[in-house]
């Protein structure tokens, strides 16, 4: 633990002076201002806590893109099916694969759009609640 080398309270810097006699009063103050997880310090139970929300995040996206997938499938979303039939056809006719990565971003643009749809423009899903509307935010 090592006191900062710019706090004084001669300096005219906006953070204020805590003047600590020892390490450990500058330990405790640095306990008691950030928690026991201070900034800059690894510790095991940080790398596991870091580990657990990466395999959440891993089980969240297998569920997504599964999920996405068997809508697509089953035609539960219509738009999504049309979108991916008409790019894929697309992409056999010209007989190309140059065409995907620009079919992708529009495909992610098409769930960020039903996304919308879904949980902004319907009233059942936000009771009353109306978060802004893209005219809004764009006439604003």
């Amino acid at each position: 633990w090592k006191r900062p080398k710019n706090a004084s309270p001669d300096s005219d810097s906006a953070f204020p002076y805590i003047p600590c006699a020892d390490p450990k009063t500058f330990r405790n103050v640095a306990v008691t201002v950030h928690g026991q997880d201070l900034p800059g310090k690894y510790t095991r139970r940080a790398m596991q806590a870091t580990m657990r929300e990466f395999n959440l995040y891993q089980l969240n996206l297998r569920f997504f893109v599964k999920s996405v997938i068997e809508d697509a499938v089953l035609y539960e979303k219509p738009a999504v099916s049309l979108y991916l039939f008409v790019t894929w056809m697309h992409c056999v006719i010209a007989s190309s694969m140059r065409l995907v990565p620009a079919y992708f971003v529009g495909f992610l643009i098409l769930l960020l759009l039903d996304s919308y749809n879904d949980h902004v423009r319907s009233n059942h899903r936000h009771h009353g609640y109306a978060p802004l509307t893209i005219q809004e935010i764009f006439l604003a």
